[in-house]
C-alpha cells in the first residue's frame, strides 16, 4: 500500500480511516487475519472507487472495528458519491444500507421486515447478507419501474 506509485498523504489516510496507521510499515505476513482485511479495504478505497462491491468486509472483525469500516464506506459513499454493494451475514452492517433484499431459493426479494436501527445511514449504501432463511442484501438500486431502462437492474422474484 506504500509504495511510489501512491500519494502518502492518500495511503495514510486510508490507513489511519480503518484504524492501521501505527502499522504501515508491517509485512503483511505479520498482521492478523482482520488487519489483513482492514489493509484491502483501505486498498481499495484510497483511489476514491465511485462503486464498491464489498463480500463480507466485516466478517472477521470484532463489533466495534466493524463499526469503524461501515463508517469508512458510509463516508466514501456520503463524500464522495459512491454506491455500495454489501454482501455480509451482520444484521448491524445490512442495517446500515438504504435498501435490504432477500436472496431465497426462489430469487430475491424486498427484506420481509425491518432490520435493526444501526444510527446515521447512507444513501446509495447497499447489502447482501445471509440472514434467517435467506440471503439479504441492501442496495442503492432503483425500485421495479424506476431507471431509464424502466426496471431495476437486478429484477426482483417475479419480475421480468
Amino acid at each position: 500500500l506504500l509504495q511510489r506509485r501512491h500519494e502518502p498523504a492518500r495511503v495514510a489516510a486510508a490507513l489511519a480511516a480503518v484504524g492501521l496507521e501505527a502499522l504501515a510499515a508491517r509485512l503483511p505476513q505479520t498482521l492478523s487475519g482482520g488487519q489483513l482485511q482492514r489493509v484491502a479495504i483501505a486498498r481499495a478505497l484510497v483511489h476514491g472507487p465511485k462503486l464498491i462491491l464489498a463480500d463480507e468486509p466485516t466478517g472477521n472483525l470484532d463489533p466495534t472495528t466493524a463499526e469503524r469500516v461501515m463508517d469508512v464506506f458510509a463516508a466514501q459513499v456520503r463524500e464522495h458519491g459512491a454506491a455500495c454493494v454489501l454482501v455480509t451475514h451482520s444484521r448491524a452492517a445490512a442495517a446500515r444500507a438504504d435498501r435490504v433484499l432477500t436472496l431465497t431459493a426462489r430469487g430475491m426479494r424486498p427484506h420481509p421486515g425491518p432490520l435493526p436501527q444501526a444510527g446515521e445511514g447512507a444513501t446509495r449504501m447497499s447489502a447482501l447478507s445471509q440472514v434467517g432463511e435467506g440471503a439479504t442484501s441492501t442496495s442503492p438500486l432503483p425500485q421495479a419501474g424506476e431507471g431509464a431502462t424502466g426496471t431495476s437492474p437486478l429484477p426482483l422474484a417475479g419480475e421480468g
